[in-house]
């Protein structure tokens, strides 16, 4: 399985907010891009979260709430006004799915985010 597509490309996100999960079941590693503008002053962290609830649509968007997702440990990346990027290399996948994930400390956040899988 190979998965290479435009996960979201979102607008300015004014308060904590979530980008469309990658279905990642058939993946033995995966790859989150994500690109920010500094536009509004964006402060807060920006992390990987990871779900096995198997709840699908037919767009392969899973329909989850908030509280089915957990963090996965050491993928996050401050942000502190400026802009950037950051590529999330996810190895040893166990998880069904997993979304990028933006706290909102103050400000508001530009993102555009690319999914790959390898399975």
């Amino acid at each position: 399985m190979r998965v290479d597509k435009l996960i979201s490309e979102l607008a300015v996100i004014a308060a904590t907010s979530k980008v469309l999960g990658l279905d990642v079941q058939r993946a033995y590693c995966a790859s989150l891009h994500a690109v920010w503008a500094a536009t509004g002053a964006p402060n807060g962290t920006l992390k990987v979260q990871g779900s096995n609830k198997a709840l699908i649509t037919d767009s392969e968007t899973p329909s989850l709430t908030d509280a089915d997702w957990e963090d996965i440990t050491g993928l996050s990346q401050a942000i502190a006004g400026s802009a950037g990027s950051k590529l999330f290399n996810v190895d040893g996948i166990g998880y069904r799915f997993i979304r990028l994930y933006w706290l909102r400390t103050s400000g508001s956040l530009t993102v555009s985010s690319y999914g790959f899988s390898k399975g």
